[in-house]
């Protein structure tokens, strides 16, 4: 008897069910039908959305107001990145990521010419009919090194509320705890950020402001890396132009040989100094691997120039850029002159075919 009522019960169908389900098909078959209804990129595959606005916010700032919808049954983790198309936006917005990788601009325009913003999905809110994402804006492309690597992320700057944080007590000046932080998706590239690791936050690139990480959450919310940041000072070795703190502390080489280039030069630095010097090493491949350049007079040739090219003929008249070609071996080091802060010098490399092997090197104090 027992078990005829549970299979009985098996096919049963409360109301509420039948309702639910009524109602799934309905949202499904008259989605497009919403102002909010828009096209989405998802790592650039196109995915229907609804993207829900608000003007309030949380006092604590850390509950964003905007929301995503995906149609019923469609699921995202949390820390997904998805690129929302703007109808307003001001050029401004755009100009101060062209020069960044497109993956890491949190503003860009399309070959189509649409514009798009990215958001980083933060929460997820469970609703018996239809669940939301909430989301917030990326704005900031995080860049830091860890042994001896660069790494990049979009993020999300956020400010908590002053009345719930602690002092901290500076040498010259007492800061409110957590004032500062950044949302950042929990990834294997993130999981190499570490308690106190210098980074660089500003648009300014002459006085840039640098922050410590003085506190890592991963469980809160779960899949996103939600850091607190303390202001500290900047150091000699950081690159102001882009915006990465203990810049010298990279290992840069180029000189992996690809489809286009059988040749190269390798540095231990991408970073040029003020009265100071870098030594570049050209190799080719041979066919044993990469190897330092032996017939190089015959076959190879040094060049340099400034990517500011109405400071070159200056900087060149006034000996603040100098150089030095032994064969495979080229030096160039440079004055310690404010008219070179912050300039890029781009060194090549030419094959008696003409092809040429590139690289910039920055300027710093």
């Amino acid at each position: 008897m027992f078990s005829f009522y549970r299979r009985k019960m098996s096919h049963f169908v409360t109301p509420s069910e039948s309702i639910r389900s009524s109602n799934i098909m309905l949202i499904d078959k008259t989605f497009r039908y919403d102002p909010a209804y828009s096209i989405a990129l998802i790592n650039n595959e196109p995915i229907e959305i609804k993207f829900l606005q608000s003007t309030t916010y949380s006092a604590d700032r850390d509950i964003s107001p905007n929301a995503v919808q995906f149609r019923p049954n469609v699921k995202k983790q949390i820390g997904t990145i998805i690129d929302i198309p703007e109808y307003e936006y001001d050029d401004f917005d755009y100009d101060i990521w062209k020069d960044e990788e497109l993956q890491y601009r949190a503003r860009y325009i399309a070959s189509d010419g649409k514009h798009y913003r990215r958001w980083l999905i933060v929460e997820k809110q469970n609703q018996q009919q239809f669940s939301k994402y909430y989301v917030v804006p990326c704005d900031w492309c995080l860049k830091w090194i860890y042994d001896g690597k660069l790494y990049k992320q979009l993020g999300s700057l956020k400010a908590k509320g002053s009345y719930s944080n602690g002092v901290t007590k500076g040498s010259y000046i007492n800061t409110l705890e957590g004032q500062e932080g950044i949302w950042l998706p929990l990834n294997e590239v993130t999981k190499t950020l570490t308690y106190d690791q210098r980074v660089l936050i500003s648009l300014n690139e002459i006085h840039p402001q640098a922050y410590k990480i003085k506190s890592i959450s991963t469980t809160h919310p779960i899949g996103i890396l939600n850091i607190s940041l303390n202001i500290t000072t900047l150091e000699n070795d950081d690159d102001y132009k882009n915006m990465i703190a203990n810049a010298s502390s990279l290992n840069f080489e180029t000189g992996t040989p690809d489809k286009e280039h059988e040749f190269c030069f390798m540095s231990s630095n991408k970073t040029l100094y003020l009265d100071n010097y870098i030594e570049l090493t050209a190799y080719e491949n041979n066919g044993n691997g990469m190897q330092e350049i032996t017939n190089f007079q015959d076959n190879y040739k040094w060049g340099f120039e400034l990517e500011n090219k109405e400071k070159t003929q200056y900087i060149m008249s006034n000996q603040l850029i100098l150089f030095d070609e032994k064969d495979s071996k080229f030096t160039i080091s440079c004055k310690n002159s404010i008219s070179l802060l912050g300039e890029k010098i781009i060194i090549t490399l030419t094959n008696n075919k003409g092809e040429v092997f590139t690289q910039e090197f920055s300027i710093l104090k």
